[in-house]
């Protein structure tokens, strides 16, 4: 089967490691791969998609907001590549791959939504061009019921394919050595609100004040320096960190992209995680493959990754006490508890989360699809 894999950028967010992954595993298994993508200049994941030899269709000149260039470019691309199937992950490829189809009927397109956010206004208008596509992919059971809930013209055209990991290079890893109140945690994320960074560092001083000292935060990920929204937000948590006391100031370091988050993983007791919305955060899964116990906000799929209780614990977003109440739940944890959860993280990775089962899922699907437009 020919594929068009359409994304924005090759960068280092969530979507992008899934589809980098997708269009490697989807390779392997004897697929034509193609990617198209509007930011070339965002290339984390670059590297890895050109040492399989995928080709990779870059349009230049992007800016902010609509371009008539981009969705001109897209129906070229679909109209002389011939795809047997597109694919799109996130809100604007799939608006631009949906709007492609007055132009480039015979290609079978699919979109993925990627956050479990129901937003009425703009992600709301763009839903309803979900009716030019033969399928929508979420990551996550809670988005599912809630698109099934809100759009009555989605339920036939939805799908749920969890996120995948490598399992074989995310692998269970001992903890690191604890002294005297030491505890290392760790988040991974781009920097923004969405991320609730400022409601954790609020947490780390409350739980400062009731133990007289505060766990190692070391945060990885990247932010926009020109978006003025996101400029504004790293300078409101910079204000935040200098107005705490010293010994909390000290234990909070910012990490920017880092490629091994395995090493990281493994050099830390948990990893946090306090964002307001998520789809299936690909950070909770490479966690659960190293053994490592999430301390996460109840959204999304959270509860069922989790478990609170089971594979780490879960606490309100908005709520520092609650978020500081899930570092001293982890902190009490004896070391035969604390190597029970990292087990039970490591089992269900394997059991639900590999790359093998996300890629299945997607071909799967690609099949029954064809299958199906080929009977009609």
């Amino acid at each position: 089967m020919k594929i068009l894999l359409v994304i924005d950028s090759l960068g280092s967010g969530g979507a992008q490691r899934q589809i980098t992954s997708l269009a490697c595993g989807l390779k392997k298994r004897g697929h034509q791969v193609e990617i198209f993508n509007y930011y070339p200049n965002h290339n984390f994941y670059r590297p890895i998609i050109e040492k399989t030899k995928i080709k990779i269709i870059d349009v230049f000149g992007k800016k902010r907001g609509f371009s008539p260039k981009v969705l001109y470019q897209l129906i070229l691309t679909l109209r002389k590549g011939k795809y047997d199937l597109a694919l799109s992950f996130l809100n604007s490829p799939s608006f631009y791959l949906e709007l492609s189809h007055f132009l480039s009927p015979l290609t079978i397109k699919v979109v993925s939504e990627r956050n479990s956010i129901l937003d009425f206004r703009w992600r709301g208008f763009l839903r309803y061009f979900h009716r030019l596509s033969s399928c929508v992919v979420v990551n996550s059971q809670s988005h599912y019921e809630s698109l099934w809930q809100a759009y009555p013209f989605l339920r036939n055209r939805l799908n749920v394919i969890y996120n995948g990991v490598d399992i074989n290079a995310f692998t269970k890893q001992p903890f690191p050595k604890k002294g005297k109140s030491t505890l290392k945690l760790l988040g991974i994320g781009r920097i923004s609100p969405q991320k609730n960074l400022l409601q954790l560092i609020h947490s780390l001083h409350f739980f400062y004040k009731q133990n007289q000292w505060v766990p190692e935060l070391n945060w990885v990920g990247r932010w926009d320096h020109s978006c003025a929204r996101q400029g504004a937000y790293w300078k409101s948590i910079e204000e935040l960190i200098d107005s705490m006391p010293e010994e909390v100031r000290k234990r909070i370091n910012f990490l920017g992209e880092q490629r091994d988050i395995q090493k990281l993983l493994a050099d830390s007791d948990a990893l946090i995680l306090a964002s307001h919305y998520e789809g299936l955060p690909n950070v909770v899964c490479e966690a659960l493959a190293c053994g490592r116990p999430i301390l996460a906000s109840n959204v999304s799929d959270n509860r069922v990754l989790v478990k609170d209780g089971y594979r780490g614990f879960l606490f309100d977003p908005n709520k520092p006490d609650s978020i500081s109440e899930s570092i001293s739940s982890l902190m009490k944890l004896k070391p035969e508890q604390r190597n029970l959860m990292s087990k039970r993280c490591r089992e269900y990775a394997e059991q639900y989360l590999s790359n093998d089962i996300m890629i299945e899922g997607y071909q799967s699907l690609f099949e029954d699809l064809k299958k199906t437009l080929t009977l009609n």
